[in-house]
C-alpha cells in the first residue's frame, strides 16, 4: 500500500487544543458538512500560506540581488552611457544576433 492509499483510507486522530472550538465554530455555521471538510480547508490554506511565504522569500532574494546589482553599477568608475546610445547599442547586438542565427 503506498503512503496516499493509506492516507485516504485511514483515519488520523488529531488534538487541536484549543483550536477545538474555533473549528467547531466553522462547522457550526453550516459552511462546512464535517470535520474532514474543515481539516481539509485548514492544510488547503495552510499549503497556500507556506507557498506564499516561499515566493515571498524568493521576491526579497530578487530584490536583493537587484539592489546589489545597482550598487555594484554606481560603484563602476566607467562612464555612464546615455539612454538613446545604449538602446542603438541594444538595437546593433539585436541585429547582429538575428544576422548570426540566420547565417545559421
Amino acid at each position: 500500500m503506498c503512503y496516499t492509499e493509506f492516507m485516504a483510507s485511514t483515519a488520523i486522530r488529531i488534538d487541536l487544543g484549543d483550536m477545538a472550538d474555533h473549528a467547531l465554530q466553522h462547522l457550526a455555521t453550516g459552511e462546512y458538512e464535517s470535520m474532514d471538510e474543515v481539516m481539509q480547508d485548514a492544510v488547503r490554506a495552510l499549503d497556500r500560506e507556506r507557498a506564499e511565504s516561499e515566493e515571498m522569500f524568493e521576491n526579497l532574494a530578487f530584490q536583493e540581488m537587484l539592489r546589489q546589482k545597482v550598487e555594484e553599477a554606481f560603484a563602476n568608475p566607467a562612464p555612464s552611457l546615455p539612454i538613446d546610445q545604449a538602446f542603438v547599442e541594444i538595437r546593433r547586438r539585436a541585429a547582429d544576433r538575428r544576422a548570426r542565427a540566420a547565417q545559421g
